[in-house]
């Protein structure tokens, strides 16, 4: 509430507590009223911090008319929308959930989010929607810090799946390129071979779907080359066509690793790197719509790639 518009005891305790918090009032003693007033005006701080950040994203819940064909539709009809309503800042991803996509736009005009999917679901783009709250998962990746980052890169990372979901046949498959993405983020977050593989180990424990040995080692013999390839000075690739939507995905996984390797260096992380990293190759591998099941065999046969069994 507004200062000018409470009543003067209650403005006058105000007061009170904001010259106690800033510094301008004495200190010491200090009453047991004025220290409850205190806790209670923190503590309405706190929450009304919270409502805010509730309301900075908007979540829409979407079933598309048919799941198979979900991407390109999302690529060709609401991609455009979408960009347009957040006037083409990149502040928007989803996520898949069958059967829904989860859509997150950071925008405070719900009204208009709102009105956006109503025209969609009104003209047969999707079959239908509902709104949702979007709780981000900031204690997964390690904090404020870790979570700012994080949603820079879903960001980048869905309008690239997008551009590559409209292309009839890609150069190099999803799940190569992948690899290649994933080791882009590792490599500028600093982490050595070995470092790498338990990332990919920690994916394979959060994804524990039993693998044949034998599929296995196989899979790692044909990923090796790909996960040997360094990208710390730039993406590889010669084809243009390629390059014209991959560069800029590696670059963004890139400026992520980076980021989380300062963040980390200086403490701003609240968990491990390597755990921050295995969580954003969980939501990767989902934006590309890559089943637990192979999410698991991935992450098992780059980890064997890394660190063979014999």
């Amino acid at each position: 509430m507004p200062a000018h518009r409470l009543n003067p005891d209650t403005k006058a305790l105000a007061d009170r507590v904001e010259e106690l918090i800033s510094g301008k009032a004495d200190t010491s003693p200090v009453p047991a009223d004025l220290a409850e007033a205190v806790d209670i005006y923190r503590e309405a701080g706190r929450v009304a911090l919270h409502r805010r950040q509730e309301h900075a994203w908007f979540q829409a819940h979407v079933t598309p008319l048919d799941w198979t064909t979900a991407e390109r539709v999302f690529a060709t009809h609401i991609t455009p929308r979408l960009d347009e309503l957040v006037q083409g800042q990149m502040t928007w991803w989803f996520l898949r959930k069958h059967p829904c996509w989860r859509i997150r736009v950071h925008t405070s005009n719900h009204t208009a989010a709102t009105s956006l999917f109503d025209e969609l679901a009104t003209s047969g783009a999707i079959a239908e929607w509902r709104p949702g709250i979007y709780e981000p998962e900031a204690a997964a990746f390690g904090g404020p810090t870790g979570m700012d980052i994080v949603h820079d890169l879903f960001c980048a990372d869905s309008h690239c799946a997008l551009a590559m979901f409209l292309r009839d046949s890609p150069d190099l498959g999803r799940r190569e390129l992948s690899l290649l993405l994933v080791r882009a983020l590792q490599q500028h977050a600093g982490l050595d071979w070995f470092e790498a593989a338990d990332v990919f180990a920690r994916v394979a424990q959060m994804r524990p779907i039993p693998a044949d040995a034998d599929r296995i080692d196989a899979l790692a013999m044909t990923m090796k080359p790909l996960l040997t390839v360094s990208v710390t000075n730039g993406a590889p690739f010669t084809d243009a066509a390629t390059a014209a939507y991959a560069e800029p995905w590696i670059a963004a996984f890139a400026q992520a690793g980076q980021k989380l390797y300062d963040a980390a260096a200086t403490n701003r992380l609240d968990r491990g790197l390597r755990a921050v990293l295995a969580q954003i190759v969980i939501f990767h591998w989902n934006r590309l719509g890559l089943s637990a099941a192979a999410q698991s065999i991935l992450a098992q046969a780059a980890k064997a790639a890394i660190l063979p069994r014999s």
